[in-house]
Order: structure tokens, then C-alpha cells, then sequence
């Protein structure tokens, strides 16, 4: 914005500068900008690397709702409370309430809260459909390392954030078909666009 601002100057005061002089001399003056505006960059930049076929193939995922896209496999809240101690709790704590100063918040608690005065956003309190939480932490959990966890892994460690949610039980296995029927809490918390809330219909 501060360069066209700039170029705008410079043209009202060469037009300015041009008054009285002769047809050549008003030539060269009205170049004489072009000399502030640096020449389009052709080259390359140098950053990056090209894709990788497995780094790629962690990244092209499309779980939705209604569970399609799903990877195979399954997790039990036991096994996923393993995977949460190694991966998930050194941003998000021991107890899965955060960890101040740290970028990983809280997972459970704040159920109720988001049209208070003080919401908490957590995976019990607004995440609205389970299989979706498939696909994020697949996609971007642990930070260090996204992708990083295998199908069992992953619904082990979504199991067990579900279960401190009070969303699921400790013997409950998840799995494509479990996910799928699991009702997340804030499930109905969101607008159509149409000036209701109620759930999205997916299917």
C-alpha cells in the first residue's frame, strides 16, 4: 500500500513537472517511474523440497461425518492412554488439561460452557463429530511429527480422550463402525447457515 501511495506521487508531480516543456522532454520525464518498479523474478527460489510419495500418502486424507474415509483398524481406551503418554501428553499434560504457556490445550472438560461467559473448547466440549477427530489427529498429531501414527494408534489415543470426555466407556473399542455411532455432546451445536442449530446431515 506505502509503494502505490508512493508511485501516485511520483506521477502527480511529474505530470506537475511537465507543464510548459517540450513533446521530448515529457517522453522522458513520464519513463522515468518505471525505473522504481524492480523487473518480475523469472528463477526459482530455492525453497523447499519435492513431495515425497509416503509423506504425501500420510497427508491425502479425507475422513468426513459420516465416517467414510475412515483408515482399517482399531484402539482400545487401555492401549490409547500408552499412546497419549509417549506422543500427546508433553504438550497436553498428564492429565489431558494442558499445559500452560505451552500450545497444547486442554482435550476434555468445558462441556456446556460455550455460550457462557467463559467457554472451553475441548474435544468434549465442541468437537462435533468423532470420526473428524480421525482425521486431525492423523493429519497433525504428534506436532513433531505429524502422521507419525498408525491406524491402531490413532483410535487407541482418540478412545482414550473420548473416555476422560465421559463420551465413551473404558471397555468401549473403536473402530470404523464404533465411531461412527458415537454422539459427541456438542453434536447439535452448530448452525445449518439458515438460522437453526441442529446436527449437520451428512449423509
Amino acid at each position: 500500500m506505502k509503494i502505490f501511495f508512493r508511485l501516485c506521487f511520483v506521477f502527480v508531480a511529474l505530470s506537475m513537472l511537465t507543464i510548459g516543456l517540450p513533446s521530448v522532454a515529457k517522453a522522458q520525464i513520464r519513463v522515468a517511474p518505471q525505473l522504481f518498479l524492480d523487473p518480475p523474478y523469472t528463477g526459482r527460489y530455492g525453497l523447499g523440497t519435492d513431495a515425497d510419495p509416503d509423506l504425501i500418502a500420510k497427508l491425502d486424507l479425507d475422513v468426513m461425518a459420516d465416517g467414510r474415509g475412515l483408515p482399517r483398524g482399531s484402539g482400545t481406551v487401555f492401549g490409547g492412554e500408552f499412546v497419549y503418554r509417549e506422543h500427546c501428553a508433553q504438550c497436553h499434560g498428564d492429565d489431558l488439561r494442558g499445559i500452560e504457556g505451552v500450545r497444547g490445550g486442554p482435550l476434555f472438560g468445558g462441556r456446556g460452557s460455550l455460550a457462557g461467559p467463559a467457554p472451553l473448547k475441548t474435544v468434549e466440549s465442541f468437537w462435533p463429530f468423532a470420526t473428524t477427530l480421525i482425521d486431525y489427529v492423523r493429519r497433525a498429531m504428534p506436532t513433531e511429527n505429524p502422521g507419525s501414527l498408525g491406524p491402531n494408534d490413532l483410535y487407541g489415543v482418540v478412545a482414550f480422550i473420548l473416555y476422560r470426555g465421559g463420551i465413551i466407556g473404558a471397555d468401549d473399542v473403536m473402530n470404523p463402525s464404533t465411531m461412527q455411532a458415537v454422539e459427541m455432546p456438542n453434536r447439535r451445536g452448530f448452525s445449518n447457515g439458515r438460522g437453526t442449530v441442529e446436527a449437520f446431515n451428512w449423509r
